[in-house]
Formats: C-alpha cells, sequence, structure tokens
C-alpha cells in the first residue's frame, strides 16, 4: 500500500480491507511512502523475490509481442515490444505475423526512465521501435524474422486476435 505519509492515512486499517476484499495475508502487505522513501527498500525486495525473470531462449529465432502502438508523424508506426525469442537488432527484417507485411526495424529504444538508444534486445527484454510504416499493429500482434520458416504466434494475455 503506497501513501501511508498522508494524514488521512490509516496503514492498519487498509490492509485489513485488502485482506477482507482480495484475500490476502494483511502480514504480507507492505507500507510504503515513496515521497518519504520508507518502505522502498522492503518493496524492490520483494519484488525481486517474487517476480521471476523473463524467459526465452536467446539463441532461437527472434519473435517478440506487441503490447502496445501508436502512430508518430515523424517516425511511423511505433510499437512497444517485449522480445519473446532470440535477438532484435536495427536493420533486421520482421514479419506482423496478423498482416503478412516485412519492414526493417529503424531503431530500438528501452525507456529507462527517457528513451535510450540500443543497438541489440534479446530474449526477456521490453522496448519500443519503429518500423517506417504508416499502420500501427494491434496489441497482440506477433513479430518473427521472415526467414525462419512457420514459427508459432506468440499470444498477449487478454488478446482477442
Amino acid at each position: 500500500m503506497n501513501k501511508i505519509d498522508l494524514p488521512a492515512a490509516d496503514p492498519d486499517r487498509v490492509a485489513q480491507e485488502i485482506e477482507d476484499v482480495i484475500g490476502l495475508d494483511a502480514a504480507d502487505v507492505l507500507a510504503v511512502s515513496a515521497k518519504e522513501g520508507k518502505g522502498v527498500g522492503a518493496l524492490l525486495e520483494r519484488i525481486v523475490a517474487v517476480v521471476p525473470p523473463p524467459s526465452g531462449k536467446p539463441d532461437a529465432p527472434p519473435r517478440a509481442l506487441v503490447f502496445d502502438s501508436w502512430f508518430d508523424s515523424y517516425v511511423g508506426a511505433v510499437m512497444l515490444v517485449r522480445v519473446v525469442d532470440g535477438t532484435i537488432t536495427p536493420g533486421q527484417r520482421i514479419l506482423m505475423m496478423a498482416v503478412g507485411v516485412e519492414r526493417e526495424i529503424q531503431a530500438l529504444h528501452v525507456l529507462d526512465p527517457h528513451p535510450r538508444r540500443v543497438e541489440q534486445l534479446a530474449a526477456g527484454e521490453v522496448a519500443w521501435w519503429w518500423r517506417g510504416s504508416r499502420r500501427s499493429p494491434r496489441c497482440g500482434s506477433a513479430t518473427r524474422s521472415p526467414t525462419h520458416g512457420r514459427l508459432r504466434p506468440s499470444r498477449c494475455r487478454g488478446s482477442r486476435t
């Protein structure tokens, strides 16, 4: 729970509500104030302990999942992607599996917290790239290298495609 530094905060009551409504043990609720820095270290340690690291095969043919996209009038279609398998580099050609369109990746950027250009993405990494197209792909679209035969597409959780 966050914002425990506010005057109206009642961490004990909120922890009990979390247990009653959601069913999580109130003893597992961490009290955090990002403004004052209280509990932030414990929260980060809990995230590292509970959230599994990304999986993927770095030496497999490249596959990625688009989880957001938009059109930028300067660079074209911009996609937020998670690399599922393999590695992705600028200049590499990709196939948008849902529409069968092949394009070249113009640039790769990670957000940490500001955009930073990178020369490679590996399995498990998340970044954004643009592909020099006027159409933005749909969330849940899978991409792969056009030179590797038929690969099964990645599925987006909650995807309707």
